[in-house]
């Protein structure tokens, strides 16, 4: 449950910063690709 919910909250935080910044794009689609990434991010920040 809890790791579902993190990847959606980490797949949709990891898109929006991405995107606010035109030159981290390629970081937004590195969130996209790499759900590990996801997982990783979600963790640190709790």
């Amino acid at each position: 449950m809890y790791l579902k919910q993190g990847l959606k909250q980490g797949l949709k935080q990891g898109l929006k910063e991405g995107l606010e910044k035109e030159q981290n794009q390629e970081e937004a689609y590195i969130w996209v690709l790499n759900p590990l990434y996801v997982i990783i991010y979600y963790f640190k920040i709790n």
